[in-house]
């Protein structure tokens, strides 16, 4: 069982788990974005047929669309996370579009494969 991550309550009176994504939802809100953080997790199979859990920290719905935002603060080869979710992307292409937010320092290391738009922030 994953640990518990402690949420703290941002200036948009939203739960954030981390700095980026409380940059996200900041962002977000400073647009007039509606959005949620409370997204239920999904479970995926990966590639070598295990059966795992994928939670994105935000969705969107807009104009009929479903957007899931991830926040990735880190990459490496093989990273649990870009398996998971490439898995989820491949296994729910038509229903979603993915964007993943991350740094500068980090984006160059994310694997193309596992989003729809890239957010640097």
């Amino acid at each position: 069982m994953a640990p518990h991550v402690e949420r703290k309550v941002n200036v948009c009176g939203h739960a954030v788990r981390t700095k980026l994504e409380d940059a996200v939802c900041q962002d977000l809100c400073r647009k007039g974005v509606l959005h949620d953080h409370d997204v239920t997790p999904t479970e995926v199979t990966l590639a070598d047929g295990r059966r795992v859990k994928f939670k994105p920290e935000i969705m969107i719905t807009y104009e009929g669309n479903t957007i899931l935002v991830v926040c990735v603060a880190s990459c490496r080869r093989g990273d649990t996370r870009m398996l998971k979710l490439r898995s989820f992307r491949e296994q729910n292409r038509k229903f979603y579009h993915i964007v993943v937010a991350t740094s500068k320092g980090v984006a160059g290391k994310i694997p193309e494969d596992v989003y729809d738009d890239l957010l640097v922030l």
